[in-house]
């Protein structure tokens, strides 16, 4: 068939933009001065601590997930939390449009503004990509990392569009909520947070129950209540305590509320410290095997690897379904910290929750978990075991691994069709801390910079930047994955590496990338043979 010679116009012409610069930067304990964004426009994102942002006359509550645009000319200015210091990602682009049309992404590039996104992990794995991927050491390198740019750009863009604005008195609320999870065990009146809104009391109301869906005392007194729950089953805290850290005004109080709120007295339910819990767990299944707690349900994605306790374990359905978990009557629920805040916000009516820390290492899990389960004697006794036998490792390999020695994990994600550089965490905590290898200096830099750092995608082209004296190359199983490396282990960027001259490289299974408890256990088992004397 013969097609017509016909010109087809681009009705939208797109915007075209550079990256300028990336950052990420840790503010002080104070002020920032204020500083008039010049030529380039900005995209900040909070990926830590607490402070405040004013903006063009405006104030703006910062916490983990904040994100914000600002255009040329807008002028703004950071405070730090003294306890809890800011750090955030700030972008700088360039913007040249010949078509800023209401509704283009144009249009919304050159407005300043609050943006919105849920959930927040999946922008901050967007920024850590366009982070580790700046300083290209080739024009490829620079067009990716463009790319993975404006990959970041759309998909905030395309969120924002088809989320409604929030209008300032919604955001007022919010920031309303936000203080009451802060400061719930200070004294605190609705009607000073009423007050600090600057809205109606009508209004405030309205909004809030429609955003929580209580009435602001019954949330306030839930978040109380909760903590309380949380206080009540951990060991040594005496009743007027729990009320003073609740944020109740004496014992009495609290305890009629509590038995209002819960149907049993504070006493009742503090007598199921120590006995059988039941925990519904969304993550963190190693650390709670750790601790020997096997709990009544967890999503079916994560039993995969748990042996015989899975027939044990109720299995969740994935998206999860709040009403299913609740027919489980959980006394505590294990959540991640990156789960979204509407599933937060429903597990709160359920029972208390550990929000656990995703970027925490195995120690601060431990104890967290441990802590909430009265079960800190087998966080810290587990603490202790690994020591010891990471000790034990390093003798036997003493006279495999040379003093100063590097190492690199990789993995090959086969869904992903990428490869990653661990940091810290999964199995560069084995390398760093169990077997005190040394990181090689441009990953000890990224790491040194960000506190969180726990894995970034990798060229294969930039491998050598990461590359140690030994090298683990993890490899899921699947087939992309299989086909994917063979065609790398052939390829200049892994044969010239120092470690595959050296014999000092190794192929490994997927399973070596799991950061639970129990897997960093069998690492060091898998690495003294991997690593021992064959002799010995």
């Amino acid at each position: 068939m013969k097609l017509p010679n016909q010109t087809i116009p681009i009705v939208h012409k797109p915007p075209h933009f550079s990256l300028v610069s990336v950052q990420l930067v840790r503010l002080p304990n104070a002020w920032e001065s204020g500083k008039t964004v010049q030529h380039d426009r900005e995209l900040l994102a909070v990926t830590s601590g607490r402070g405040t942002l004013a903006l063009n006359g405006a104030r703006y509550s910062l916490v983990r997930g904040k994100l914000f645009l600002l255009a040329p000319g807008a002028n703004a200015a950071f405070e730090s939390a003294a306890d809890s210091p800011l750090e955030l990602y700030r972008l700088s682009f360039d913007l040249r449009v010949a078509d800023a049309a209401p509704g283009t992404i144009s249009a919304w590039l050159l407005k300043s503004g609050e943006l919105a996104f849920d959930p927040f992990y999946r922008v901050e794995e967007l920024l850590q990509d366009v982070y580790m991927s700046r300083g290209g050491a080739n024009d490829l390198d620079a067009f990716r990392h463009l790319l993975r740019f404006q990959e970041l750009l759309a998909a905030l863009y395309d969120y924002n569009r088809t989320h409604t604005p929030q209008s300032g008195a919604v955001q007022e609320v919010e920031r309303s909520i936000a203080y009451m999870h802060r400061h719930y065990h200070d004294e605190l009146s609705v009607d000073q947070l009423v007050k600090e809104s600057g809205i109606g009391r009508s209004q405030f109301h309205a909004l809030f129950k429609s955003l929580t869906g209580r009435t602001p005392i019954d949330y306030l007194n839930g978040l109380r209540i909760n903590r309380a729950k949380e206080l009540l089953l951990q060991p040594g805290h005496k009743l007027r305590d729990v009320a003073r850290r609740a944020g109740f005004r004496d014992e009495y109080y609290f305890s009629r509320r509590f038995k209002l709120a819960v149907g049993v007295s504070p006493g009742h339910f503090a007598e199921r410290r120590g006995g059988t819990q039941r925990v519904v767990a969304l993550q963190f299944l190693g650390e709670l095997a750790a601790l020997g707690v096997v709990p009544v349900g967890a999503p079916v994605s994560l039993l995969q690897s748990c042996g015989d306790t899975a027939p044990k374990i109720q299995r969740l359905d994935e998206p999860l379904d709040v009403g299913q978990i609740g027919a489980l009557r959980p006394d505590l629920v294990i959540v991640p910290s990156f789960a979204p805040r509407s599933l937060t916000a429903q597990l709160e009516q359920l029972a208390p929750g550990v929000i656990v820390n995703w970027f925490d290492d195995i120690e601060a899990r431990l104890r967290a978990i441990g802590g909430m389960l009265g079960k800190m004697a087998e966080a810290e006794a587990w603490i202790a075991r690994y020591e010891a036998k990471a000790e034990q490792t390093r003798n036997k390999l003493a006279g495999s691994i040379r003093p100063g020695e590097t190492a690199t994990a990789f993995i090959y994600d086969g869904a992903h069709r990428k490869l990653f550089v661990y940091g810290g965490h999964n199995f560069g905590h084995t390398l760093y801390r169990g077997l005190r290898f040394s990181a090689p200096a441009g990953l000890r830099r990224l790491m040194e910079t960000n506190s969180q750092f726990k894995w970034s995608p990798v060229a294969f082209g930039a491998m050598a930047d990461f590359a140690g004296d030994r090298i683990f190359l993890a490899v899921t199983n699947d087939e992309e994955a299989r086909h994917d490396v063979r065609d790398l282990l052939g390829s200049e960027h892994w044969l010239q590496l120092p470690a595959v001259a050296n014999g000092t490289a190794y192929v490994v299974d997927a399973k070596w990338g799991h950061y639970d408890p129990l897997m960093l256990e069998a690492h060091l088992d898998e690495m003294a043979q991997l690593l021992g004397d064959p002799g010995q």
